[in-house]
């Protein structure tokens, strides 16, 4: 009898390890399964990005500015825009814009050609990132840019254009007060050819221009929602014809400057709905030339100013619906005003315009 019961002892405890052994065993494989889940979540080979499409009203300006006997700027107009960036790869991505101006009203007899443009810009970017050079990266960029309004200076034009990009926004200022959130330099060359559709005067509208230069791009992320961006382009040109009337040189060295401030704030939020103040603002561009290629006039043939600019502000409000997580969708309603055609000589050109811009943005 004692034998037995030190038996069933026995088979008890070993039943009772077993039977704790096989709760013990399917905690690893949980643990694993759930690593296989993350791994395929984070993975870098699917696509990601984004696509924006807005239409943005700009209304007649407030001020006009006669140069001999042609009004500037009197009529309102419209374009809208696409845009959009695909990360199919780790490594490569793609980006493309689209804008479409056309004319709200028919221009006077007088108005000059800005005031009833109708053309479409298209811009495609391929960027692929090495592993060697200190993460440098390939970009290629297109673009065409379709200018005229249907008559003899109807023209398009075509810009390719290789850079070697160094990112170095990590290695710069990180702090408290200021953030660099892109530090972009670019060696570039390129390639700009234009073709008009009036081939009788080929010698006054077809150019090519083969040029190389260095481009920066930077950011800034500041206090109270500012960001900033500085952005700089040195390029040396080289062209199949004189750059103007009282320039009879075929090369030229120009240098721009992009300075742009801007804010968002937001004023009432309810739900997924936000309505914010916005702000931007600044040089767009302010632009350098070795030759005197900018006018006091803009219709004058002949040239005497190597400098131009334009400096603007844009207050608005905007009203931002986040309909998904994914899908966002606003409007803007505001004033730009801006100096356009300015020399470094004399301003001129003032003008005050009201903007209106609808449009979503979706990623995926």
């Amino acid at each position: 009898m004692k034998k037995f019961i030190v038996l069933f002892g026995v088979l008890s405890v070993v039943s009772v390890a077993l039977a704790g052994g096989k709760e013990v065993v399917p905690k690893p494989e949980a643990v694993v399964v759930r690593e296989v889940v993350v791994e395929k979540t984070t993975d870098s080979e699917i696509p990601s990005g984004y696509v924006e499409l807005y239409y943005e009203w700009r209304g007649k300006s407030g001020a006009h500015k006669k140069y001999g006997s042609k009004d500037y700027l009197t009529s309102n107009y419209g374009f809208s825009h696409l845009e959009g960036e695909i990360q199919f790869t780790e490594k490569q991505k793609i980006y493309f814009e689209v804008e479409d101006f056309s004319p709200w009203s028919s221009p006077r007899a007088n108005d000059t050609w800005e005031t009833e443009e109708t053309h479409t810009d298209l811009t495609l970017e391929y960027t692929y990132q090495h592993d060697f050079l200190g993460g440098m990266a390939s970009k290629l960029i297109y673009k065409n840019n379709d200018v005229g309004n249907g008559g003899a200076e109807e023209a398009t034009g075509h810009v390719l254009e290789y850079q070697a990009q160094w990112n170095l926004a990590e290695k710069l200022l990180n702090n408290d007060f200021i953030k660099t959130t892109d530090f972009t330099i670019a060696p570039k060359i390129g390639y700009n050819w234009n073709k008009n559709s009036d081939w009788s005067a080929p010698g006054e509208y077809y150019y090519q221009d083969t040029y190389y230069g260095l481009d920066l791009y930077s950011t800034y992320e500041l206090p109270w929602n500012f960001e900033i961006e500085f952005n700089l382009y040195f390029t040396q040109h080289s062209y199949n014809r004189r750059l103007s009337s009282n320039e009879n040189k075929k090369k030229n060295f120009t240098a721009a400057m992009e300075l742009y401030l801007f804010n968002t704030t937001k004023l009432v939020e309810f739900g997924q709905t936000t309505l914010s103040f916005y702000f931007e603002g600044g040089y767009d561009p302010y632009t350098y030339s070795q030759r005197k290629i900018f006018a006091h006039d803009v219709l004058a043939s002949s040239k005497d100013d190597n400098s131009s600019y334009t400096l603007y502000a844009l207050p608005a409000l905007r009203l931002d619906y986040q309909a998904t997580d994914k899908l966002g969708i606003y409007f803007v309603a505001g004033a730009r005003m801006e100096n356009i055609h300015t020399t470094a000589s004399e301003a001129q050109g003032f003008q005050f315009q009201p903007v209106a811009q609808i449009g979503f943005k979706i990623e995926f």
